[in-house]
């Protein structure tokens, strides 16, 4: 089973990530760009708020918390249950 977290984008948007990777968005197509050796690659964009077919909804009722990223690019609706990741204190 895949473990879905989120990360903070330069933006303020939220990324979708699985399994330690950034998820592409399937609805931009890839960016080509230059290598600093000149050779050609694909930049793809990441999925993030910040596109109009995904939403992040974190909140707490009574009765359970809420932490889903939703996604609408593919014209069906998908929902992904978003896993915390215990923040590290770091000891000086």
């Amino acid at each position: 089973m895949n473990n879905y977290t989120v990360i903070q984008d330069q933006q303020q948007g939220t990324i979708l990530v699985r399994d330690g990777k950034q998820c592409v968005c399937p609805f931009q197509q890839p960016i080509p760009t230059q290598t600093a050796m000149g050779a050609m690659s694909l930049m793809r964009l990441p999925c993030s708020t910040l596109c109009a077919h995904a939403e992040h909804w974190k909140y707490n009722t009574p009765d359970a918390a809420v932490n889903d990223y939703i996604i609408t690019c593919a014209g069906i609706e998908q929902h992904f249950e978003i896993v915390e990741i215990p923040e590290t204190k770091i000891i000086q």
